[in-house]
């Protein structure tokens, strides 16, 4: 039996994404602060070695024994990675909060909305997908609107940034800064 100062383990599947990153940086501010298992997203099933702030990191391999013992799996690499995790979860492993997306579309998964969700309802489904942060930032500011009045119709143009495309998104948008700047033409990739 764990201890009650025994700090609760989360698993953070995708652990070098920039999602992760944002993540463990929010988890790092609870009291008292979880342990977190870093495991890799890729597909390869082997550890990986990466890179943080001058630190090395590293990362299991996505296997049912690394989601073992956690009592939440943070999902935020690819929908690929998602739907891997899902496969390998050990029977009655970890609640899996899907960050990217990739297990929407299973009978049990329930989509959340943190902070625009009126009450928030314990569910007992073992998957928790939650919704695009801009999103959820609609609802929370429709909902605050129609107590004021009545919404007919409301049209909304998100543009996504960059860095939702993780690393390969950056890249590129460091390509295309780089072609402008010196009178390129971009490629339209």
């Amino acid at each position: 039996m764990a201890s009650l100062t025994e700090r609760p383990l989360i698993a953070l599947v995708g652990g070098d994404t920039l999602l992760a990153k944002e993540l463990r940086e929010v988890l790092a501010e609870t009291k008292p602060a979880p342990r977190v298992q870093l495991i890799s997203a890729s597909a390869d099933g082997t550890a990986k070695l990466a890179a943080e702030d001058d630190e090395p990191i590293v990362m299991a391999p996505l296997t049912a024994e690394s989601l073992a013992g956690a009592r939440v799996a943070f999902l935020a690499g690819s929908p690929a990675s998602s739907r891997r995790a899902f496969k390998v979860n050990p029977k009655g492993g970890p609640r899996l909060i899907d960050l990217a997306g990739g297990l929407e579309e299973q009978p049990e998964a329930r989509l959340r909305a943190p902070f625009a969700d009126p009450a928030p309802q314990h569910s007992d489904s073992p998957i928790q997908v939650i919704a695009h942060p801009a999103a959820i930032a609609l609802a929370m500011f429709l909902g605050r609107v129609s107590k004021a009045a009545t919404i007919r119709r409301s049209v909304v143009h998100v543009f996504e940034p960059a860095s939702e495309r993780g690393q390969r998104g950056l890249d590129e948008l460091q390509q295309q800064v780089v072609g402008v700047l010196s009178f390129q033409k971009l490629k339209t990739d």
